[in-house]
């Protein structure tokens, strides 16, 4: 059900093949999403290891253990990553709401979104996020013995969900659209703009409006929270406008306007994928700039860039999406992405901590607990897709 009659016929086969190519496209970047973790033990820039979790700054919260091997080149890679994959996660799941809410109604798709999301995020801020920092804990000097790290964590006076606060952000903007659902009469000729190229315009300006404008009050690496609900705080309304556009893309049909496998952004992939390269690369250029002691007005030039990159890169990965994965079902890691991301975080930091007296470059350990830590999220998601409660909430869904 889209959220608006549709202004041309949506094409069943065209509508099968855009959710195809967004549900490959969303397990590649949760795979992407690992990868990241993975690597940060390994960045150039990656903190010493502290002497103890209590000692500020706390940058153990980003990177759960610290290795002395680095690989310079893994900044390529995380600054790609940051600049653009959590942007894009909100979008896909905004895609599918409007179709979600048509079909269950607001109250229905309350309770389910809060099962779905809600549940996970509790077990990442009781057991998966110190789990990974226990870890941490013990790279410090720590017992290994789990009783004595809950007493330590608790005098710490922080519930860390790690990657989990992905999730409670995505449910409040799930409730935001369900309440929002029962005005949706004025927001279809606003669908039938977003699902357009000026739609994807107008994002890139208000996205670009908006992190600049948190960015010049709170700064770009504060976060806030209450309790463990934590939200780095200059791109909450960022990705509120990423999610809400991917509702009104979403709303008009997966097969339709911009999400077309057949339309004119699966068609310009040939040139938003260099532009995307193009884009960021001047993007890391104007921040070394600035650290090297540019003139201030270079500090808006970095804040722009971000917001340009995310949406170039977005832009052109959907693109990539919807031109060459329409056909590809990749079933295994649809089934499994959503499971992946939830228990990646832990396994991780366990790996990162094995392979510290490792006699390998940072390079290889990078690319080694990459590939072990994908392996070993996906085959526990899918022995815990096999016990039944577990596998309701993490299993296979759209939203």
């Amino acid at each position: 059900m889209s959220l608006s009659p549709a202004i041309e016929p949506v094409d069943p086969a065209s509508d099968a093949d855009a959710d195809r190519a967004l549900g490959a496209l969303r397990g590649l970047i949760t795979l992407l999403v690992v990868v990241h973790h993975a690597v940060l033990a390994y960045h150039p820039f990656a903190p010493p290891v502290p002497w103890s979790m209590a000692m500020p700054p706390q940058w153990w919260g980003a990177f759960p253990v610290a290795d002395v091997d680095h690989w310079g080149n893994w900044a390529w890679l995380v600054g790609w990553n940051d600049a653009f994959f959590m942007s894009l996660m909100f979008l896909l799941s905004g895609v599918y709401v409007a179709r979600s809410l048509g079909r269950k109604g607001p109250a229905r798709f309350v309770r389910e979104r809060a099962v779905r999301l809600g549940l996970p995020f509790v077990a990442m801020v009781v057991l998966l996020a110190p789990l990974a920092y226990f870890a941490t804990y013990v790279q410090t000097g720590g017992d290994a013995d789990p009783i004595a790290f809950a007493g330590a964590w608790r005098e710490l006076g922080m519930w860390l969900a790690g990657p989990g606060w992905f999730l409670w952000v995505l449910l409040a903007f799930d409730v935001i659209a369900a309440l929002l659902w029962r005005v949706r009469a004025p927001l279809r000729r606003v669908a039938a703009i977003a699902s357009r190229p000026i739609g994807l315009a107008l994002l890139v300006l208000a996205s670009l409006i908006a992190y600049v404008t948190m960015v010049r009050k709170v700064g770009d690496m504060t976060w806030d929270h209450v309790g463990p609900c934590y939200v780095q705080t200059a791109r909450g309304l960022h990705y509120a406008l990423y999610f809400a556009a991917g509702a009104l893309i979403g709303g008009r049909g997966l097969g339709a306007g911009v999400l077309s496998s057949r339309g004119g952004l699966a068609r310009a992939w040939w040139l938003l994928a260099p532009l995307a390269i193009a884009v960021f690369y001047a993007s890391v250029r104007v921040d070394i700039h600035l650290m090297t002691g540019g003139d201030p007005i270079w500090a808006w030039a970095s804040q722009a860039g971000f917001a340009l990159s995310c949406a170039a890169s977005s832009f052109a990965c959907l693109a990539l999406a919807l031109r060459f994965a329409r056909r590809s079902r990749m079933t295994s890691l649809r089934g499994n992405a959503y499971g992946i991301y939830l228990v990646h975080y832990p396994i991780v930091a366990w790996l990162q901590l094995a392979f510290v007296r490792v006699e390998l470059s940072g390079l290889w350990k990078g690319v080694a607990v990459s590939a072990a830590a994908i392996a070993a999220s996906w085959l526990l998601t899918a022995a815990l897709r096999r016990v039944p409660p577990i596998g309701r909430v993490i299993g296979s869904s759209a939203g």
